[in-house]
């Protein structure tokens, strides 16, 4: 073994990460890069000597190092993409590519330990060959630098759980002819929160996940939730997510972190909410027929681009109607993700208060199996009686 490879390897086992099990930093950014990239795989691979470990996206999965792509990608400074895996000799023989799988599109970014050394990647995969531009490996390096940030993550703070826990409401706002209601149940220490500010016309209210564990997750979160309200008081529900991520764009993207976001205003006249979603797209409007809507995100995750733009929509809450926003703790308890949203609606139908969604929720949560993530939810419903 040659020396540089002697020294890449000996710095991924200081990293403690190998063979750690299942770890939530890595898991939050291969749920995030499906979505961004719509892709079916999204891994972050470790390469040891003779074989490849997968330390989220597929847990526990091990391969020999020779049968895949990312040991290309630990070999080369720069993003490896291949279109179609069947057209480049380098790859088209491997079993995954051969065999069953009939994998055609790879797209990896290196990732670096502190010091330098490429120990793993970032790397998408597709069933289909499809194009990669310029605009999407960066996103791709973005992510990238996330988990490299997460594995050199820092011990944990004394006070850390304590800031999480200061960053939550007291109590739940009156607002004529709704219920409101919120609550957040921490795993560990993190960076998730929810917030509501009444407002002449209604309530302001948001829920944030920074992605990410430990102090620095919480101290980021209790960042943004401090710029967040002040973008709050003079801007538009998107305006304000807008300011919030040019301002805080710089220690995101020092720190390694990124945060999304579903922040809304409820006017109590109208019962319109107008929001705007920053990557978030856990949100659902049930209605009392026990039907629901789910409303989609609207734009990237804070922290992903120095100036970002999200778009502002409105919903209508008609008498009975139920809003609910949680974070992607909750997908965590799912075996698979696909089933969570489904679950979700099925537990909320018939909630007759905002209290009685969120504890649904909650419910749901620890029916499931054990997760690092918190779980974070918060609800509003129209009485009857709204006006």
């Amino acid at each position: 073994m040659q020396a540089s490879e002697a020294e890449r390897v000996e710095a991924l086992h200081r990293l403690g990460v190998l063979d750690s099990g299942p770890d939530r930093r890595f898991d939050d950014v291969v749920r995030l890069a499906r979505r961004l990239f719509e892709v079916p795989t999204a891994l972050v691979t470790l390469v040891d000597r003779t074989r490849t470990v997968h330390k989220a996206g597929d847990p526990g999965g091990v391969l020999p190092r020779d049968q895949t792509f990312c040991s290309t990608t630990v070999a080369e400074d720069r993003t490896l993409v291949v279109p179609d895996a069947t057209l480049d000799p380098r790859f088209a023989d491997l079993p995954h590519v051969a065999g069953e799988a009939h994998v055609r599109f790879y797209a990896g970014q290196p990732l670096r330990a502190p010091g330098g050394h490429r120990v793993g990647a970032l790397c998408l995969v597709d069933v289909r060959p499809r194009e990669f531009g310029p605009e999407q490996e960066a996103l791709l390096q973005d992510l990238a630098h996330w988990v490299e940030a997460q594995m050199a993550v820092e011990l944990e703070l004394e006070r850390a759980s304590q800031i999480q826990a200061e960053l939550l409401p007291r109590e739940a706002p009156h607002v004529p002819g709704y219920g409101v209601a919120g609550a957040c149940v921490a795993a560990g220490i993190g960076g998730d929160f929810f917030d509501w500010s009444p407002t002449p016309a209604g309530l302001t209210l948001s829920i944030v996940d920074v992605l990410g564990t430990g102090p620095a997750a919480s101290i980021m979160a209790a960042s943004v939730r401090a710029v967040l309200r002040v973008a709050s008081r003079q801007a538009g529900v998107a305006r304000a997510l807008e300011e919030a991520g040019a301002v805080l764009h710089t220690d995101l993207h020092a720190t390694g972190f990124l945060a999304t976001s579903f922040h809304a205003h409820l006017d109590r006249a109208t019962g319109d909410v107008t929001y705007a979603d920053a990557g978030h797209g856990l949100t659902l409007v049930v209605h009392p027929d026990g039907t629901s809507t789910r409303l989609a995100a609207s734009g990237l995750p804070l922290g992903v681009l120095p100036t970002p733009v999200t778009a502002e929509r409105t919903v209508h809450l008609d008498a009975g109607d139920l809003l609910v926003t949680f974070s992607d703790g909750l997908v965590e308890r799912f075996t698979n993700s696909a089933d969570c949203l489904p679950a979700v609606h099925d537990a909320l139908r018939g909630a007759p208060s905002a209290q009685a969604a969120v504890d649904a929720v909650l419910a749901l949560a620890a029916q499931g199996r054990a997760g690092a993530d918190d779980v974070t939810v918060l609800a509003v419903r129209r009485d009857d009686a709204a006006v």
